[in-house]
């Protein structure tokens, strides 16, 4: 099935203004850190960033904080966070973990205005289909063997290295110019399914199939019978019904891997959806050990 609304359909390439960092076509890596370990505590704080931070997320699950806001980046996640900014990361999980750390420079008559784009929160999150996965990661593998390098050509290389990292990752955001809507409407479904403990907004996913808000939800409705937030919610619901399974899991846990800032609104949608409230013995900020994993697939 192939439906077309050329009016609803947008020409435009993808919009990155939100991620001001990308903006810059100098950007340069000042250097590159490699973190990896299994079931061992790892994290990273700065109170103010001497540079522009890229962190991918090749394997594990990490929270990454500022002032104001919090994320949670699942494996095959990345965020870009502005230079000035304060940022807490640290591991959400056991298990094995595998973190990349690019602190980056750039020469543009722009950095004067760094996080213009981003929102007073200064950074923005993107992820990839698990399909693209392994070419990332083996870039970012790139990226730390070229940065040891000593000669202008090393250097270079690594450059290019960098600026192939962050195009691969927009490429992947955004939806090719031969799909189908239907099609680029299937890829927001799977995009969902894989990346639901994110912060995805109608926005967010209009980008990726490049529709408009409007002809988007019509057409996803008309596909699946359910809108896309709601089908977001169902997907976080069905996953939390898992991790409440486990002895000692806290709501505040629970609500924050699957993708709920705030434990309350997760406990009313819940609700909602389960037809019973939580159970009060699970208390909030009491963690139980919850899988390594959160679940990907399911109703």
């Amino acid at each position: 099935m192939a439906l077309h609304n050329e009016s609803a359909i947008l020409a435009s390439a993808p919009d990155i203004g939100r991620l001001s960092v990308l903006q810059d076509g100098e950007l340069g890596l000042d250097r590159a850190e490699r973190h990896a370990g299994a079931n061992e505590p790892w994290s990273y704080r700065s109170p103010r960033l001497s540079s522009r931070l890229l962190l991918v997320a090749a394997r594990g699950q990490v929270e990454i904080r500022s002032r104001e806001n919090v994320e949670l980046l699942t494996e095959g996640a990345a965020a870009f966070v502005e230079q000035g900014r304060s940022v807490d990361i640290s591991l959400r999980s056991g298990g094995a973990y595998e973190i990349y750390l690019f602190h980056m420079t750039a020469d543009s008559e722009r950095k004067a205005q760094a996080g213009a784009g981003q929102g007073s929160e200064g950074f923005g999150c993107l992820s990839w289909p698990s399909l693209e996965h392994d070419a990332i990661a083996a870039l970012c593998e790139k990226i730390c063997a070229r940065s040891r390098g000593e000669t202008a050509l090393e250097r270079l290389g690594c450059r290019a290295a960098l600026q192939e990292l962050i195009y691969t990752m927009l490429r992947s955001e955004g939806s090719p110019e031969t799909d189908t809507t239907v099609v680029a409407v299937e890829r927001t479904k799977r995009y969902i399914d894989e990346h639901y403990a994110q912060r995805l907004t109608i926005d967010r996913l209009c980008r990726m199939a490049r529709l408009n808000p409007k002809y988007y939800m019509e057409l996803f409705k008309k596909l699946y019978g359910i809108s896309p937030i709601a089908y977001l919610n169902r997907r976080r619901m069905a996953a939390a019904r898992v991790l409440l399974l486990i002895p000692g899991a806290s709501v505040r846990e629970v609500s924050r891997r699957v993708g709920f800032s705030d434990e309350y609104y997760f406990s009313r949608k819940f609700k909602q959806y389960a037809g019973m409230a939580l159970r009060s013995s699970a208390a909030a900020g009491s963690c139980g050990s919850l899988p390594t994993t959160i679940p990907s697939r399911g109703n």
